[in-house]
């Protein structure tokens, strides 16, 4: 995302979940841009991201999590699970509204690799389109975390021209 979208999307006072949030890597992001987060985990969170104010703290299975509001701005999802379990979420939460914009990291398989994101990618456009939903979808495989690949999907006011 480059500096000009980040000042629009991630902005402060905004809401977001996380989904997988302990320790909080994610939650750190969020509340040092002064956006408040509805932590989901059955872990531990950091104390001194409990201490900014601006995390609530849940102890929740992330499938079955609603947001206390109804919608949040973002969704972020680091959750241990199946790739299809978690694209299949996020674009539940995507096509009921329940979410703006998501970031999440798909667990690579062991086999089929490319195959399966290809895959599931195409399913959530193919979703994504079929309710009318303007987006844009990007998907990184990030060089530190190698049995992953990061989503980003930016839809509604998220999305700038």
């Amino acid at each position: 995302m480059s500096p000009n979208q980040q000042s629009v999307c991630l902005q402060k006072g905004m809401t977001a979940v996380d989904l997988g949030a302990c320790p909080g890597g994610w939650t750190y992001q969020l509340v040092s841009r002064g956006i408040n987060v509805e932590a989901v985990d059955n872990g531990a969170m950091a104390e001194s991201l409990m201490a900014t104010g601006l995390v609530k703290y849940q102890a929740a299975d992330g499938f079955k999590y609603k947001p206390l509001d109804g919608h949040v701005d973002w969704l972020v999802c680091d959750m241990i699970e199946k790739p299809e379990r978690v694209a299949q979420l996020m674009t539940d939460w995507l096509c009921s509204r329940k979410a703006t914009s998501t970031i999440f990291n798909l667990k690579l398989p062991m086999k089929q690799r490319f195959q399966t994101v290809k895959a599931l990618i195409s399913t959530i456009i193919d979703a994504l389109n079929e309710r009318q939903i303007k987006h844009k979808l990007s998907a990184k495989h990030l060089y530190h975390d190698r049995d992953e690949i990061t989503v980003i999907i930016l839809t509604g006011a998220h999305l700038i021209q």
